[in-house]
C-alpha cells in the first residue's frame, strides 16, 4: 500500500515550517498540493503540535479556506444541533452538554 497524501506532504511541510514558513503558508501549500480541511488539521497537529481545536480555529478563520468558512460555520452548527436533538431523544442516559469557549471569539 502506497503513502497517503497526507504522508508524501508532511515531510514538505516540516521543510517549510523548519524554513520560517507561517502558518497560511503552509495552509496554503497543503492546499496546493490537495489536502483537504481534514488533512490539513491532521498534518498541523502532527507537525506544528497544535491540538485540534487550535488547528480547526487556524483553519476556519484562514485566507486559504476563506472560501468555506460559511460552508464550515453551517456545518459545525448543523453537528451541534444533531448531538443536542440525540441527547434529549434517543437515551436518557446519553447526554451531550456544549459549553461556547470563553477564550473563543463569537462567530
Amino acid at each position: 500500500m502506497g503513502k497517503s497524501k497526507r504522508e508524501e506532504i508532511q515531510p514538505e511541510v516540516v521543510r517549510l515550517l523548519g524554513g520560517g514558513a507561517d502558518m497560511e503558508t503552509l495552509l496554503g501549500f497543503m492546499r496546493k498540493r490537495g489536502l483537504d480541511q481534514m488533512d490539513s488539521l491532521l498534518t498541523l497537529v502532527d507537525v506544528v503540535g497544535l491540538d485540534t481545536g487550535e488547528a480547526y480555529d487556524l483553519i476556519l478563520d484562514s485566507r486559504t479556506w476563506s472560501d468555506q468558512r460559511e460552508n464550515n460555520l453551517r456545518h459545525h452548527q448543523t453537528l451541534i444541533q444533531a448531538l443536542q436533538e440525540l441527547s434529549q431523544e434517543q437515551d436518557p442516559n446519553f447526554k451531550i452538554e456544549i459549553e461556547p469557549d470563553p477564550d473563543s471569539p463569537e462567530r
